[in-house]
């Protein structure tokens, strides 16, 4: 976790940020862990889990490549149940996103049309659920 003390800085240096979701998600799935095995106090678990979130919103200010898009998809079931003011905001920015994955998929990888489909479905969701909560 000590990846993370950059985020301490008020201007986080976008060189911090760019290519680095995976560590990002890494150092949220750490403290995840930590916490549930009782290795590290919640309070620290929680400090280390929501210091990552804001990494992972932070990261989409960045030319965010498409493994890492990738990554986030998988772990984004998890993170949107999270009880963080970040998860908000992450939701949001992936909704405006969405469409612009989509793209990539269906022009760039003609045999993806199972992710296409499913992002599809995805992004059906959590508009769906961002109209209820209105």
């Amino acid at each position: 976790m000590q990846n993370l003390s950059p985020m301490f800085s008020v201007n986080v240096p976008a060189i911090f940020l760019q290519d680095r979701m995976e560590n990002f998600l890494i150092c949220r799935r750490l403290a995840e862990y930590l916490r549930e095995k009782k290795l590290m106090a919640k309070k620290a678990a929680n400090f280390f889990e929501e210091l990552s979130l804001t990494a992972i919103h932070f990261t989409f200010a960045t030319n965010v490549n498409l493994i890492d898009i990738n990554l986030l998809i998988a772990e984004l079931p998890k993170i949107l149940k999270l009880n963080y003011p970040e998860v908000e905001n992450i939701r949001k920015v992936w909704i405006k996103m969405m469409p612009q994955v989509l793209n990539i998929y269906r022009v760039y990888d003609p045999n993806a049309w199972r992710k296409f489909v499913n992002l599809k479905y995805l992004t059906e969701m959590l508009v769906t659920f961002d109209d209820k909560k209105k």
